[in-house]
């Protein structure tokens, strides 16, 4: 009996210790059972600006732009900086689809030059992709650009969703290692027409943007359409450029395409990165941004938003 009483009164403490240990705290006593945790989001927007005559602005502040995001002015930034020599990651991607046959001889030369002049300095990446009914990645930095044939029907819309989902690979590879990241430059040699892919513009906009891939199409207009908008895909380059902060160059010849580079490559010596915080609570998708600056006749290029999975 004696002993029945002692083990009853021992599980009684032990039950009073647990009990105290759950009880809610006093005010102003922590608790290490519960522990909370806030994670501040943010996000990097890249962006250019040009003058009236097409020359790059450099020199400009943080004072001196206005972000909006989601249309609201964002009040202040957490990052501001003038970039001028950013690793790149440079794809050309070449139509060789049916649509094409009366330029695919142009396309093969041109790219031999783009690569033989191609910068492979620290950090940056070149690679060429063909597409048609499918693509076919001829590796990066080709030495040697491979006999085209302009065959079959034309799915760049899947080609450029594939493109972006390989690069996204890449990019979490790299953020992993601690990797610098890198300008994603994709230069569009094509006439924009679709006609078999499965994804539609929408998801190939979307998942550009999600890879921060920056988009030039070029297309050749003949001398005699050169001043009027008659080809179908003529919509679809520009859509592609302007969510992703390219330019759309439409061009007579070929021969044209080497300054267009040099162009191209000269825009990104002299970029901006700007750094700014998420809005507490923002809902899944996309969000839009705009860049401003005092003088309106500066034209900036920045993709058009930014998607929260």
């Amino acid at each position: 009996m004696v002993r029945l009483l002692i083990m009853l009164l021992i599980a009684a403490r032990l039950f009073a210790a647990s009990g105290a240990a759950t009880a809610k705290p006093a005010d102003g006593a922590t608790s290490a059972s519960f522990t909370f945790s806030k994670r501040v989001e943010e996000t990097r927007l890249r962006f250019t600006v040009r003058d009236n005559l097409g020359n790059p602005v450099r020199g400009l502040r943080a004072e001196d732009i206005t972000l909006m995001q989601d249309g609201a002015s964002v009040s202040a930034f957490t990052s501001f900086r003038e970039t001028s020599n950013s690793p790149v990651q440079f794809t050309l991607l070449l139509d060789d689809s049916e649509s094409m046959r009366f330029v695919i001889g142009s396309e093969q030369r041109v790219a031999r030059l783009v690569f033989r002049d191609m910068d492979q300095g620290e950090g940056n990446s070149a690679a060429l992709v063909r597409f048609a009914t499918t693509s076919v990645t001829s590796g990066p930095a080709p030495t040697d650009v491979p006999k085209l044939k302009a065959v079959g029907l034309t799915a760049i819309y899947d080609t450029l969703c594939d493109i972006a989902d390989e690069s996204r690979v890449g990019v979490s590879r790299a953020n992993e290692s601690g990797k610098r990241d890198r300008e994603r430059i994709l230069v569009v040699l094509s006439d924009g027409e679709d006609n078999l892919s499965r994804h539609t513009l929408a998801d190939a906009i979307r998942a550009l943007q999600r890879a921060d891939f920056v988009v030039y199409p070029v297309t050749i207009h003949s001398r005699r359409w050169q001043y009027r908008w008659q080809y179908v895909g003529d919509a679809v380059l520009e859509q592609l450029a302007a969510a992703t902060g390219g330019q759309v160059f439409r061009l007579r010849n070929y021969q044209q395409l080497e300054k267009v580079i040099a162009d191209i490559k000269a825009g990104h010596r002299a970029q901006y990165e700007v750094g700014f915080r998420l809005r507490e609570g923002e809902e899944s998708g996309f969000h839009p941004v705009e860049i401003r600056t005092p003088n309106r006749t500066w034209e900036v290029r920045a993709k058009t938003g930014y998607y929260i999975p």
